[in-house]
Formats: structure tokens, sequence, C-alpha cells
């Protein structure tokens, strides 16, 4: 993310606000009780790292999410997160 700030910006401060927007971000641990929390929401048609990805925001208890997959959209819609589809 800084890179490509630093590359849309070069000697502006693109670089120092996408750190801001990383220091800001919320890391979860990989557990074996998240693991199992994705199993509930994978299937034939969510894959194995995007249940994952919704698992982890249902953890931390986003309320809207950001994604680019209509089968993911979909989980996280029944899931009661409102999801943001840009170009979907």
């Amino acid at each position: 993310m800084q890179r490509g700030a630093r590359i849309a910006d070069p000697g502006g401060s693109g670089a120092t606000h996408a750190r801001a927007l990383l220091d800001a971000v919320e890391l979860v641990d990989l557990d074996r009780e998240l693991l199992e929390d994705a199993v509930s929401y994978s299937s034939a048609s969510v894959r194995s790292l995007d249940a994952i990805h919704l698992a982890t925001a249902v953890r931390v208890g986003v309320r809207r999410m950001l994604v680019y997959d209509r089968r993911l959209a979909e989980a996280a819609e029944a899931a009661g997160i409102e999801v943001l589809q840009p170009g979907l």
C-alpha cells in the first residue's frame, strides 16, 4: 500500500497517509476457534479463504464489508453485514 502511494504521489503525503491507515488496521490472530468459525461459512460457493475473511469480520464485529466477489458478498449479507461492492 505504501509503495503504491509513493508511486501515485511521488514527493507528496500519500505514503504518510497510507502509513496512518495501516496503523489503524486491527490484526486478528488466526487460531483454531476462528478456523472452526470459518467452516460454518464455507460451502460450495464460498471458498476457504473467503470464509476465513468473513469469520474474521464477524469476530471483530464489522458492520460493513468491502468485497469484490459476489459469493462472498452474499455470504456476508447472510451474516448480517452490510456489503459495499464497487463495480459489481
